[in-house]
């Protein structure tokens, strides 16, 4: 999670890759997106429609 908010910080926008599921582990996708919204930073998610994970 550290890891995620630090990347986050340093960031103007955060773009994330992510299936709109609950993180996995602490410090997940979702757990850096959730942060980075509550920072009120700008967050594009990019999932393009069809896509799946394998």
């Amino acid at each position: 999670m550290a890891a995620g908010q630090e990347v986050a910080d340093q960031s103007d926008v955060l773009l994330a890759v992510w299936d709109g599921k609950p993180a996995g582990g602490k410090g997940g996708t979702a757990d850096v997106v959730a942060y980075a919204q509550h920072q009120g930073m700008d967050v594009r998610i990019i999932w393009p429609l069809g896509a799946t994970r394998e």
